[in-house]
């Protein structure tokens, strides 16, 4: 009987009120553009500073009126160009990592399995999941794969529960990207709600795969150093970065720096305590993945 995976407490508490106050802002652009196109001609010739945005304004109320459309058309692409570009695994096509990723799914209850792919160049992320017409579908980047998958075991297991995460979540779903639409392409006002979401996908990865902290801590490294990380001594640095200057730094960013995603697993308790982290040695036997058949 497997064990039951309580998913509860995995979103992060600010999500909701940030996703919140970002759909309300994304309305508040989709009725301003709306009503400055349709009744704003006098109003923009009575200032000129705005007047100059006007045809900005125009294809967003455009868009607007577009996008149940156009936002149906770009996912199913998005999934065409992916199985085109990628290599879809299977219990037979690299099942080390799709072993894994089953077992996860299995603990999330997710029936069948969404679809998974390796890429070189179809994403620009290490990892990311989306939505298709009644499919969902995770994207590895080989950037952090070794021949050796093994060595790298915890780290794609990482990448993998937080992506399963972002599907458990509703952060693929056609409501969810059209409710924020705008919002997400304006330069920094979606960065508040992309923040609070890498938060919640990162308790999923830490939740799902426990021993997986290096799948974070190689965001800071790069994986050329990976292997010579010391993983304790960098959470460590991690949870002393504080201060006014770091947090400016990351206003721009639609990612949190990986120090504050370091603090946040702490705060929820999610952070390994006092454990060494090292590569798993070659031709040992990888821990079972949580929830995968415990009694």
């Amino acid at each position: 009987m497997t064990a039951t995976f309580d998913e509860s407490r995995l979103r992060h508490p600010k999500e909701r009120p940030v996703f919140i106050a970002t759909v309300l802002l994304n309305l508040a652009l989709i009725a301003g553009a709306l009503a400055l196109g349709l009744y704003g001609g006098d109003w923009l010739e009575r200032h000129p500073r705005v007047a100059k945005y006007a045809d900005g304004l125009r294809v967003t109320a455009i868009a607007a009126v577009l996008a149940p459309f156009v936002l149906t058309f770009a996912r199913n692409r998005r999934h065409a160009a992916v199985r085109a570009n990628s290599v879809h695994l299977s219990r037979t096509q690299i099942p080390e990592i799709y072993e894994d990723f089953e077992r996860m799914c299995a603990t999330l209850r997710l029936l069948p399995p969404p679809e998974l792919y390796v890429t070189e160049d179809a994403i620009d992320a290490p990892s990311a999941a989306y939505s298709a017409l009644h499919i969902d579908y995770v994207v590895l980047d080989v950037r952090f794969l070794e021949a050796t998958l093994h060595e790298v075991r915890d780290v794609y297991r990482f990448y993998l529960a937080r992506e399963l995460g972002r599907i458990r979540l509703g952060h693929t779903h056609w409501l969810d990207e059209f409710l924020i639409a705008h919002v997400i392409r304006a330069p920094m006002l979606g960065n508040p709600l992309m923040q609070m979401r890498t938060y919640s996908h990162d308790r999923y990865a830490m939740s799902l795969a426990p021993d997986s902290i290096r799948g974070l801590a190689v965001q800071a490294s790069g994986r050329h150093m990976l292997k010579h990380l010391d993983v304790e001594a960098f959470l460590a640095q991690a949870r002393e970065v504080r201060g006014w200057w770091a947090r400016v730094a990351s206003l721009g960013r639609d990612t949190p720096r990986v120090a504050y995603r370091v603090q946040e697993l702490e705060r929820a308790g999610l952070l390994p305590q006092g454990t060494a982290i090292a590569v798993p040695p070659s031709g040992s036997t990888p821990p079972a993945v949580l929830g995968s058949g415990s009694t």
